[in-house]
């Protein structure tokens, strides 16, 4: 499989846990930076990176990226970032805040054996829950 295939089958899998874990069974959430309600599957619910980058090894991490409305995820102001922050820090803990930071300074790139390893864990993630 291509890196281009292997990069579609991450962001699908990835989607696939924030779903299941951002939104209720009617597809209902919330944004987590500013709280404001949104619809699963609409333009108004995006993906929000906590640190962003393409390139960054953080990326594809569940615990770095959560729903969030538009607003907040293309025009996010400080008090996004501080929200957020906030979100982070309340949900998993100062410890996964740090991890994230360390990792996003990590320089490795996205290969093919970095992906793979990536894939088994989000499909393990996904059968966890």
């Amino acid at each position: 499989m291509n890196l281009k295939k292997k990069t579609v089958e991450q962001l699908k899998l990835l989607k696939q846990i924030l779903q299941k874990r951002d939104f209720d069974w009617r597809g209902n959430g919330n944004c987590v930076t500013c709280s404001e309600g949104i619809k699963i599957n609409t333009a108004g619910a995006h993906m929000g990176h906590f640190i962003h980058g393409k390139t960054k090894l953080t990326y594809y991490d569940p615990m770095n990226v959560h729903y969030q409305c538009r607003q907040c995820n293309f025009y996010g102001s400080h008090k996004s970032v501080r929200n957020y922050t906030v979100f982070i820090i309340r949900e998993y803990g100062m410890g996964v805040l740090e991890e994230l930071e360390k990792t996003s300074r990590d320089t490795r790139t996205w290969g093919k054996k970095l992906l793979r390893k990536e894939v088994g864990k989000l499909n393990e993630i996904l059968r966890d829950n």
